[in-house]
């Protein structure tokens, strides 16, 4: 029987098999984590290793859902919920450390206000002085009170705060309008110069599909977490018609094979996209 849990951390990682994470990836399956030292001690081929030897599957953000499938051990096979994939109807699969989980206690908020993470990083606070998590962008939390500068918001840790000036609010997830294909590359543009990261789907770190996804859920769009996925959901259109905002997809055997990238078209010939 499936039972919904929360994400505790910042940022999990969903890893392929709950032998995947390595020593070295301890900053990663802890609680809290530290993301920011864990990349940092990842040299290319280590990153790479991520990828070529099928360690990690995706990323899940603080406060995020998922269903737990299985536990074994210190870890469960969960499946996230806001993450649409053909691996599975019911959300995206992965084996995360139970420490990053908590039971789901909370009411569903989704007809009530939430706060929307809006730049790159933002500090979670404990009161109006303790800063206790840094949440990435694309971060939805249940709005409880806005306090001026300030906004309450509910967690799966307790009634936190977060500041006004990083955050966009809605009056329930159903209102975030959708924006243009010029608020995507905008999105997109916050995160040039950014290291590549297989899996990822957190301003820590994107891969090509994590990229695309998160910055098209930013301006309003409900896509599939990968590319060939998201290529079978969107509506094909013609190279010479391009727009702003419309992705790009590369595939092996010239365009014929299986579809293994994805860029956002920029607009004057460019793309803009995770390419390493």
């Amino acid at each position: 029987m499936k039972e919904e849990y929360l994400i505790t951390v910042n940022v999990a990682t969903l890893w392929t098999t709950k032998e995947s994470a390595r020593e070295m990836d301890k900053d990663a399956t802890g609680r809290p984590t530290c993301l920011t030292r864990w990349l940092k001690h990842l040299d290319y081929e280590r990153r790479v290793a991520l990828s070529h030897d099928n360690l990690v599957q995706s990323q899940a953000l603080f406060g995020q859902s998922v269903y737990v499938i299985e536990q074994s051990g210190d870890w469960a096979y969960v499946l996230l919920k806001d993450q649409p994939t053909s691996k599975n109807t019911e959300g995206y699969p992965g084996w995360l450390p139970k420490s990053q989980l908590m039971e789901k206690q909370m009411r569903d908020y989704d007809e009530e206000p939430l706060v929307v993470i809006d730049s790159p990083f933002a500090l979670l606070y404990g009161n109006e002085k303790t800063p206790e998590l840094l949440l990435s962008f694309q971060t939805r939390l249940p709005l409880l009170k806005i306090m001026g500068d300030w906004l309450q918001v509910m967690t799966p840790i307790g009634e936190k705060f977060v500041r006004a000036r990083d955050v966009k609010v809605y009056d329930s997830v159903h209102t975030i309008p959708k924006g243009k294909g010029t608020d995507i590359v905008a999105y997109a543009e916050m995160f040039l110069g950014l290291p590549y990261l297989w899996g990822g789907t957190s301003a820590f770190g994107y891969d090509c599909s994590g990229l695309s996804y998160t910055v098209c859920q930013a301006a309003g769009y409900s896509i599939a977490r990968d590319a060939h996925d998201q290529a079978a959901g969107g509506t094909e259109v013609k190279i010479d018609e391009l727009e702003p905002g419309d992705l790009l997809f590369f595939a092996h055997d010239e365009g014929k094979g299986h579809i293994h990238h994805v860029g956002i078209y920029y607009g004057q010939g460019k793309m803009i996209h995770a390419p390493n």
